[in-house]
């Protein structure tokens, strides 16, 4: 592997990849085309990094700490990474998991699993997280995020290409064993006679990490296969922060969720951190569970990510929103002029200067609530409450200020509201303020402080031009937000110099 002479930055890596144990680091790295210089530590990220480079793309390569798994230790690894590497679009979480084999998926030890969203998933699955109903039933809740765009029609291409041709994970296992001969030992093929799936109801008869002295009466019969190239499936994956050791159970959860494979970290990312999950198939998730096939399955999962990496444009992802930012997107149909006005030249510098002030008002920040929900939207979910007449009435008409909508928990209420949100950004263009107020278990005294801290912030982000209007509040909305300072700390005091109070002053009256 040639090691790069050039210095590069923090701010150089697009893409992150996390894994959970150091064998899967190991495959990891030995997969990179070239390996960076280590960096300096960033302050506050207790991370350490293998860097390099896969056709084209600038890799951070971080592992959780030692002996620590779950879905908490990976977040806490992808906050870190994300504060140090700004640029980073995406995570890859690859590594080693449980397969779940079934009458209708022929899953074996060393193939791969590949997160696919469906129309109600985003490709994984947090199977431990819900409540305790009547009966004591257990129902669960939420849904996780899907994988960036990106990174989904990268996934299309590469299927369509394994669909004229046989995927290059062999060879690319047999070029990293090239470049790294320690690894030719323990990341090879294990060989079929090591690849025992026992009947689900059937358990371990010992401690040992052999299965010498289980019933091979119990073993499943299968089909040989021509090849021993890993075969690649796409579905659902199961995170949780359990492991998963038992065939009966295995199948029960197999049933209820349609899910291909088991893993532990993946559920802690999705939600927070654009993320695609790759898995490589160390074991059944029963109690015949071992380690013997580990460093093939974290090789053959390795494979599968740079094969993926060589279909990502490089255009595409710098074109991709960093995976930390929450941005204002500007839906401004035509492009802003260069010489700004003075009044907005402004607010502009209050912007910057004042940010300390607003977050002393509120630091509730309902943008990054908005920016949650919008990634969790499923595309098209949303279409016909946009199209419905009472919407349009609302949206297109002055004499119509005010549009309720009402519905039981769960039902989609925030999802809707995030793609009416995103409408209006759209169609007024700008300069537009469209507030997604979410009253997330915050004190009824907060929200107004929270409302005029974003909308301001807001107003000072605004670009002028030529083809936007302001628009005023209509006079039914205006008592709506006369009714929300009852609610408000009557002790509140703003200290500004004059010119920002007048400012300030202007926009808080009007609230």
């Amino acid at each position: 592997m040639a090691t790069a002479a050039g210095s590069f930055r923090h701010q150089d890596y697009t893409v992150a990849w996390i894994c959970a144990l150091p064998l899967e680091m190991a495959a990891a790295a030995a997969m990179l085309d070239e390996r960076h210089y280590d960096l300096p530590a960033r302050p506050n990220d207790g991370n350490t990094y293998i860097l390099g480079r896969i056709y084209g793309h600038n890799l951070a390569i971080a592992c959780l700490p030692s002996a620590v798994y779950g879905t908490t230790s990976a977040a806490t690894v992808a906050t870190q990474m994300q504060s140090t590497f700004e640029s980073i679009r995406f995570g890859l979480m690859i590594g080693i998991g449980g397969g779940v084999p079934t009458g209708k998926v022929d899953i074996r030890l060393g193939d791969v699993v590949v997160s696919k969203p469906t129309r109600d998933s985003g490709g994984v699955i947090q199977y431990d997280y819900g409540k305790t109903v009547t009966g004591g039933r257990f129902e669960r809740t939420g849904v996780l995020n899907k994988p960036p765009p990106v990174l989904l029609t990268a996934v299309s291409r590469l299927q369509a290409e394994h669909e004229l041709g046989p995927s290059r994970i062999p060879a690319l296992l047999s070029e990293a064993v090239d470049r790294n001969p320690r690894m030719r030992e323990k990341f090879a093929y294990r060989g079929d006679d090591q690849d025992q799936l026992f009947d689900s109801e059937y358990d371990h008869t010992n401690l040992g990490d052999t299965c010498n002295n289980c019933d091979a009466g119990r073993l499943v019969t299968r089909p040989t296969r021509a090849s021993h190239d890993p075969v690649i499936h796409y579905g659902l994956i199961a995170s949780g922060n359990q492991v998963v050791k038992h065939g009966h159970s295995r199948d029960k959860l197999a049933r209820e969720l349609d899910i291909l494979c088991f893993e532990m970290e993946a559920a802690g990312l999705m939600d927070n951190f654009p993320c695609f999950v790759i898995r490589g198939i160390s074991d059944y998730s029963d109690s015949h569970k071992n380690k013997r096939w580990q460093e093939y399955a974290a090789a053959a999962a390795a494979g599968y990510g740079k094969e993926l990496l060589s279909v990502v444009h490089a255009s595409h992802v710098v074109d991709t929103l960093p995976a930390g930012s929450i941005s204002d997107v500007s839906y401004c149909r035509e492009k802003p002029p260069s010489m700004k006005l003075p009044n907005s030249e402004i607010v502009r510098n209050y912007g910057q200067e004042g940010a300390g002030l607003l977050e002393r008002i509120s630091n509730y920040e309902h943008e990054r609530i908005h920016q949650r929900l919008t990634r969790k939207r499923l595309t098209g979910t949303t279409h016909w409450f946009l199209d419905h007449p009472d919407f349009k009435a609302w949206f297109t008409e002055k004499r119509v200020s005010s549009l309720w909508c009402s519905g039981k928990i769960g039902s989609g209420k925030a999802m809707i509201a995030t793609a009416a949100i995103d409408a209006a950004k759209y169609e007024l263009g700008c300069p537009t303020v469209a507030q997604h107020l979410v009253w997330d278990n915050i004190p009824k005294s907060a929200i107004v402080c929270s409302f005029k801290a974003n909308t301001f912030l807001k107003l000072t982000r605004i670009e002028p031009c030529n083809r936007c209007k302001y628009r005023k509040v209509s006079l039914q909305t205006r008592g709506v937000l006369r009714e929300l300072p009852k609610y408000q700390p009557r002790n509140v005091q703003i200290l500004v110099d004059e010119e920002k109070r007048r400012i300030l002053g202007r926009f808080l009256r009007r609230c």
